[in-house]
């Protein structure tokens, strides 16, 4: 990803009327990019969007907040294999540029009913907690 495609992102949120959530993300790029520990724990599970199976997988920094995350599709070499890959990447870009998980994810797309409409917020639904949020 590179920076124009950062600032297309935040071009579009704020076309879509989210301008904290650009402000945020703008803000988190200029701090500069948090390094991941060498060494590092992965959690896996499976999550069932738009009918297709995925395995996501996500690391966390030291002081437990998501830093990474891998969405991998039951069935590669397709379309939303390639698109759950993509997406991943940008989130975990995102993530390690300071911009938190839950305001990624109340900036998710929704369908009328509330329901995640992509990937990212499925995934970010799917690693909420009891209480609702993302941690950290």
């Amino acid at each position: 990803m590179t920076f124009d495609d950062i600032q297309n992102i935040i071009a579009d949120l704020r076309e879509r009327g989210e301008d904290a959530v650009a402000d945020q993300i703008a803000a988190a790029v200029a701090q500069g990019r948090r390094r991941l520990p060498n060494a590092r724990a992965h959690e896996a599970q499976d999550m069932l969007f738009r009918g297709r199976r995925y395995v996501v997988g996500v690391g966390r920094y030291d002081d437990g907040s998501l830093a990474e995350v891998f969405i991998d599709a039951a069935k590669q070499s397709t379309d939303a294999a390639d698109d759950a890959c993509g997406a991943a990447l940008a989130l975990s870009l995102a993530l390690q540029y300071g911009c938190p998980a839950e305001t990624i994810r109340r900036a998710a797309m929704r369908d009328a009913a509330g329901a995640p409409a992509d990937i990212i917020g499925a995934c970010l639904d799917m690693l909420a907690g009891a209480d609702g949020e993302v941690a950290r």
